[in-house]
């Protein structure tokens, strides 16, 4: 399925911060969904969203913000008929492990995969929004439970004693003849086919596909209760399972993007597994987080190579003066210093002569000063009161050498330019007051919902009064795995949303702007990838790396920092994780001053950064970087 270029973006969901790489993952998942969807909808299939997919559905609309799978469950019946159709019906390259097919995996569910391989063919990649990796829906199978709790604490104890032999096969913990006893009284009790002549995976395999027949024993009408029987119900006292009529239909509920199937009694379920579950407490996922991770890592073991990562020195840290040569105020200063020249050259002209060569290098001067008002004009806005007011002055001025002109010609002893020099000083005080004298502020936010994490910032800015500010909105733009942008200019256009930022802020065109001729004073980012993000980037010319060679500072405001704030910055393994996806980032180092919310951020940002730089690691000194709390 196609996913929106918003999908993809950086986010702040109940004060956790979803990196890209993790919408990533998620996109590839839900597609897996769509195409069970697809085949449970041919084949009149019901199924579930189950355990943090069924949370996250009711409670977020989507996935719970720290977790990055999908579980559905199947009734038995619906679970056989899916497995009876699905190599069939799902795409070619789809896999359904389970402990038959994959090593390891002693579950009783099975997991539907994306691919057979981690795949790097660019083709793939373009259809997967670069995401090479493989990810599994996990089907869970609800079966039949008797009615008589005995009955059914029988069969468990079975089903445990078979499991016990199967793993202690496995586990290598039974001697040969202990084996050879219990696969023996295992035969003949449930006259059951397990081969003597084959390796103990494949005994294991035998004894696993026994216990889940006994599992499946009970039909649809002998009972009123299902449930999950292996690893709950095997567990649990109370046999009891829930109600088979939970299971009869189902209501469909928003799911990021798509929707997803959803039993209509959510609130007794969700009550009686989570307690009081409406209340969100932030948690962790129940594996390894995010799950591709581990991939990566076995990719680098095998190949013994890196993969490409951004990676930084001490170098990066240190921000050199910028280069202003094409800037609005070294050309406004020169233009003022090139006008003076040319008035002299026309005076000392008078002076000596008195002939009528002094016109050229008034022209010239005039010139320059048309030139400089197209100038002013582009990159102040031509309706701005800076452009306005130096634009009025350098009109003044050729008003001026023009009446000095006239003079000149009616007069036998006028050897001076006294109109022209009055004016070209008001020019000098008006690009004083607009141009030299002011200071640049310059914001780069990619969105509507991001300029959030600007407003105070900007307000307080806007209140200054020696203050030129320009709110120049960024597209976020897909990108192949190679980094080639993939869309249009105007399908950029449009994934700005200029139409949603408040009114009250005049926006500029990005592609109108150039930072070279601005080279803003302060520039406040929010971008933090450059070529970096995995799916996403914006305009090359505003990666911080370029900005950094025109600006007088960077200042990186994270999106993170308009969040609830816990004043004891409990950090856990998943918050971590994308807090160095932010971090570890060009925008984060090449950035002079980085925007906290405490003295602990402060303390762990820094420590990231420290340990992150090749130079700076382990060494126990001050970060040459400013932190800010906001």
């Amino acid at each position: 399925m196609s996913h929106s270029i918003d999908f993809f973006r950086d986010e702040i969901r109940n004060n956790f911060y979803v990196s890209a790489a993790i919408k990533q993952a998620w996109a590839a998942e839900l597609d897996v969904l769509a195409e069970i969807d697809r085949v449970c909808e041919k084949h009149d299939i019901k199924y579930f969203a189950e355990w943090g997919t069924f949370l996250g559905a009711v409670r977020h609309g989507g996935f719970v913000p720290w977790d990055d799978d999908i579980d559905i469950c199947m009734l038995r019946d619906d679970y056989e008929k899916f497995l009876g159709v699905a190599k069939e019906e799902l795409p070619e390259q789809f896999r359904i492990h389970d402990y038959r097919s994959q090593k390891d995996h002693w579950l009783f569910l099975k997991r539907v995969v994306n691919n057979s391989k981690i795949c790097f063919d660019e083709a793939y990649l373009e259809e997967h929004d670069n995401f090479p990796w493989l990810v599994g829906i996990d089907i869970f199978v609800k079966d039949y439970l008797y009615k008589d709790p005995e009955q059914e604490k029988k069969r468990d104890e079975e089903i445990l004693h078979i499991l016990a032999v199967a793993d202690g096969i496995t586990g290598e913990n039974l001697s040969e003849s202990a084996v050879k006893q219990q696969l023996e009284e295992i035969r003949k009790k449930y006259d059951a086919d397990i081969p003597d002549i084959c390796d103990n995976r494949e005994k294991a395999v035998h004894l696993y596909a026994l216990a889940e027949k006994i599992m499946s024993e009970v039909k649809a009408e002998e009972t009123d209760r299902v449930g999950l029987i292996f690893p709950w119900i095997l567990k649990a006292e109370d046999k009891t399972g829930e109600p088979k009529e939970r299971f009869a239909r189902s209501i469909r509920m928003s799911f990021e993007d798509t929707t997803i199937p959803v039993s209509p009694f959510y609130e007794e379920m969700l009550s009686r597994r989570y307690g009081g579950w409406r209340k969100i407490n932030k948690g962790t996922s129940t594996h390894g987080y995010p799950f591709f991770e581990l991939q990566k890592k076995e990719i680098e073991e095998l190949t013994r190579e890196k993969l490409p990562r951004f990676t930084a020195d001490k170098a990066m840290f240190d921000h050199s003066e910028p280069d202003t040569g094409d800037s609005l105020k070294t050309i406004a200063s020169e233009s003022l210093e090139g006008m003076e020249l040319l008035l002299d050259r026309a005076e000392s002209v008078l002076a000596e002569s008195g002939t009528f060569d002094y016109t050229e290098p008034l022209a010239e001067c005039q010139q320059l000063a048309a030139d400089l008002g197209t100038l002013t004009e582009f990159v102040k806005g031509g309706k701005s009161n800076a452009s306005m007011n130096v634009v009025e002055a350098l009109q003044r001025l050729c008003d001026a050498i023009w009446s000095d002109c006239q003079n000149v010609d009616t007069s036998t002893n006028m050897i001076g330019l006294p109109l022209s020099r009055d004016a070209l000083e008001g020019l000098r005080l008006a690009v004083k007051n607009n141009i030299s004298d002011r200071r640049e502020v310059l914001f780069l936010p990619v969105g509507p919902k991001e300029w959030e994490a600007f407003s105070s910032i900007y307000e307080r800015f806007l209140n200054e009064a020696d203050n030129d500010i320009d709110v120049v909105p960024l597209p976020l733009m897909k990108k192949d795995y190679f980094g080639n942008v993939n869309m249009t200019n105007s399908e950029a256009a449009v994934a700005i949303h200029k139409e949603e930022y408040p009114e009250a802020i005049n926006c500029r065109e990005w592609q109108e702007y150039d930072i070279s001729q601005h080279c803003p004073d302060i520039v406040f980012i929010q971008y933090p990838y450059d070529e970096w993000n995995p799916c996403l980037t914006i305009p090359k010319e505003f990666y911080a790396e370029n900005i950094r060679r025109y600006a007088g500072r960077i200042v990186f405001v994270p999106i993170i920092r308009n969040t609830e704030y816990d004043e004891t910055l409990k950090i856990n393994e998943n918050d971590l994780y994308n807090i160095k996806q932010i971090l570890e980032t060009p925008g984060a180092v090449y950035a002079d001053e980085i925007i906290v919310r405490s003295e602990a951020e402060k303390e762990l940002y820094a420590e990231i950064l420290r340990d992150f730089s090749i130079d700076l690691k382990n060494v126990q000194k001050e970060l040459e970087k400013t932190f800010s709390i906001w």
